[in-house]
């Protein structure tokens, strides 16, 4: 069981262990890590009969484990033979870990955390509000239709979210543009417009694999949105994902009113696992320790 580090992976190799996993996320492949880490590794066993990515930052010359904006949780990808040793090989390297894992993997106290989806073989439970706000969508002259110009969708997506919500900056949005692109050149990007007769007013970013359908992100203006727009245009992606069989994944956020909106829509939460240990030299705690009161006041 060894590290490798992003420029010595065989990607194809990777690749197909994550796309070989039947409950498998967008989150692990190379190309979507490629876009979204700082730096990433992969911890492998065998000629990548099972590994794990685990992405890292470098503060102070420390190495941190983290998990990226756009990135819910990693995952492990075959059979370790020995969880023992996979743990000891991540704490051995990483002395400061702040990451989320789709499984609880590491003996150490976790946090759980949810987020929601709609499985392929259940009729969604849409709520009365979801209902209503559909309608009203429809009665406002709205539309959701598939799209291929991500660049106008994007543009609304900065004006509406940067600056406004926790996370998203330029830095954010710069990763999110490099993903899109990246998700575009391997030909899982699903983009919804929406729109009435007149004007454009924003859509949704999805990736889509041979099992699911992936929300990203998205954003439609003010008014479109009172008038329901975001349902319209997640409740179209949600079809096709029925249609095709597929698992329908809201992406997840830890804002309640979030997790609201995708239950509205008939999703169901779904745990996952987030560790923050410290072995760090002393030095080093006290530096965070200082800038985290810093940041606070």
């Amino acid at each position: 069981m060894n590290f490798i580090e992003r420029k010595n992976i065989d990607c194809i190799k990777w690749d197909k262990l994550v796309s070989n996993n039947p409950d498998s996320s967008f989150f692990s492949y190379s190309w979507y890590l490629d876009a979204t880490a700082e730096n990433w590794a992969i911890l492998i066993e065998g000629d990548y009969t099972a590994g794990i990515a685990i992405p890292y930052t470098k503060r102070a010359g420390i190495e941190i484990a983290y998990t990226p904006i756009f990135v819910r949780y990693l995952e492990c990808f075959g059979v370790f033979s020995d969880l023992n040793l996979l743990e000891k090989c991540i704490l051995e390297r990483f002395k400061v870990v702040q990451i989320n894992f789709k499984e609880p993997i590491l003996n150490y106290k976790s946090e759980s955390f949810v987020f929601q989806t709609i499985s392929s073989s259940e009729e969604p439970k849409i709520s009365t509000q979801a209902k209503r706000s559909l309608k009203k969508a429809v009665s406002s002259g709205l539309n959701a239709l598939p799209i291929s110009n991500e660049n106008s969708v994007m543009e609304v997506v900065k004006n509406e979210l940067n600056g406004k919500f926790r996370g998203i900056d330029d830095k954010s949005l710069f990763t999110l543009t490099k993903l899109i692109e990246n998700a575009k050149f391997n030909g899982v990007l699903k983009v919804i417009g929406v729109s009435n007769e007149t004007d454009f007013l924003g859509g949704i970013f999805c990736l889509e694999s041979e099992r699911q359908i992936l929300y990203l992100k998205g954003a439609v203006s003010d008014e479109c949105k009172k008038n329901g727009g975001m349902y319209l245009a997640l409740k179209s992606m949600i079809e096709q994902s029925q249609i095709g069989g597929k698992l329908f994944d809201f992406g997840g956020s830890r804002v309640q009113g979030v997790r609201s909106f995708n239950k509205n829509l008939g999703g169901q939460d779904c745990v996952y696992y987030s560790y923050s240990i410290d072995n760090g030299p002393s030095w080093f705690k006290f530096v965070k320790r200082i800038r985290n009161k810093w940041l606070k006041g």
